[in-house]
Formats: C-alpha cells, structure tokens, sequence
C-alpha cells in the first residue's frame, strides 16, 4: 500500500467511452493515539453530472499477500474501524469528507485495511449519437482502494538484515509496518541499488533476495516518516 486502483469494464459495444471521473486522497492513511481519526477527501471531477459513490471498509488478513482474503468491516467496536458516511452524493465540481475513526480500544500490532471507493452509476449503457446515427460504447468505472493502517499503543520497529553467501534475508521482527527506503551493495568500491521485490515491509513480513556479489550490504528504513537507524550485513 498499499495503492491499488479497481477497474471495470462493464459493457463493450463500439469505438468511445466514458468515465465516472473521482479522485481520492490521500491513498494511505495512519492512525496512531488512543482517540485517532482522520479524514478522506472525494472530490468529483466532472462538472456536469453528480457522482455517487460507495465506500466500503475490509479488514486484510494478510497484508503482504495481494491474493490473500479481505473481511467487510460490519462491526465498529469489534473490527477496530469506523467509516462514514457509507455513501456520497457528489455534486458536479464538489469535494466531500469521509471520516475515518479507530475504534479498538488496545492495539498491539498493526492493523491493515482496506477501503474501496467505488462509483455507482445508473445505467452501464452508454449510448451517443452520431451523423449515422446511434453508437453504443463502453462505460469504464475507476475505483480506488485506500490502505488504512491502525498502529499499535506501543509501537516497536525493529528490522532483521542477514546475508548468507549470496542470499539477503530482511525480516521486520517488530510489531508495525516499515518502508524500506535504500538497500545497498558495495561493488567495485561504489554503492550500487539492490532492487527488492517489495519496499513497504509489514510486521512479520520476510522477503528474500539472491545477490550477484557477496560484499557487504546496507539497509535504510522508515517508521511513519522517520529514518530507523542503518542496518549492515557483511
């Protein structure tokens, strides 16, 4: 995030489209304190048609895992969450909030949801006319999922880096999600990148990467916008 964006074709006859055209802000969200809540903003992009949207909360199981299920969120005080309203009505032009609001009452390790903003239309036929009369085309809807993480009441980063021969092992063995921000190797006296398959490193997430050379490594990471201090393997 966790950014993902939903898209659905919906019907498929001829040559043009059109789109309900949302944004949605920010995409990640943090929240951290005993009486923590923030606020989404929709802001609906076409100045001649309302936008109706949808917002739907989900609970990840698995964060680090794309494939892995997602529970609805139906139940504050036992899921940990509150978002309201449920529904928008947007005008043309107009921007609205949605509240976010922890509702858990202790929190000992990350908590990761998701919630999807999808606009509703009222037909999925789209239909224009033209000098040769009518055409029929598609409707696309673009929906957004924002990646909501309630930390815990005691939060505790904490990395593990090992390199064994040409294998690299990194391991958040901490209780809240990090962002790795560099993973360096030395070759040939200069630093080169080692590009990793994920950067955002969820409590208990293990990534694995094979090395070319066996020098020695350097990670750097974040915890909420704040470097952690450096990690080195030899």
């Amino acid at each position: 995030m966790i950014y993902k964006c939903l898209l659905f074709i919906l019907l498929l006859c001829i040559s043009f489209c059109t789109q309900a055209d949302i944004n949605v802000s920010p995409m990640i969200v943090d929240l951290l304190g005993k009486e923590s809540e923030t606020e989404i903003a929709v802001k609906n992009f076409d100045t001649k048609t309302n936008a109706y949207v949808e917002i739907t909360p989900f609970r990840l199981s698995n964060p680090a895992d794309h494939a892995s299920s997602k529970r609805r969120v139906l139940h504050p005080d036992k899921d940990g969450l509150i978002i309201f309203p449920a529904k928008l009505v947007l005008l043309p032009g107009q921007t609205q909030f949605v509240r976010v609001i922890k509702t858990a009452k202790s929190v000992a390790a990350d908590q990761v949801y998701e919630v999807d903003f999808i606009p509703k239309v009222a037909t999925h036929l789209v239909s224009q006319k033209n000098p040769n009369g009518m055409m029929m085309g598609i409707r696309v809807i673009i929906g957004y999922g924002v990646r909501v993480t309630v930390r815990p009441d005691h939060p505790l980063p904490s990395l593990f880096l090992k390199k064994i021969k040409n294998k690299l092992i990194i391991k958040n063995t901490g209780n809240t999600l990090l962002t790795i921000t560099s993973c360096t190797q030395q070759v040939s006296n200069k630093k080169s990148e080692i590009p990793l398959p994920t950067y955002t490193l969820f409590a208990g997430q293990t990534i694995k990467k094979k090395l070319g050379q066996s020098t020695p490594v350097t990670l750097n990471a974040l915890f909420m916008g704040k470097p952690l201090d450096a990690l080195y393997a030899d």
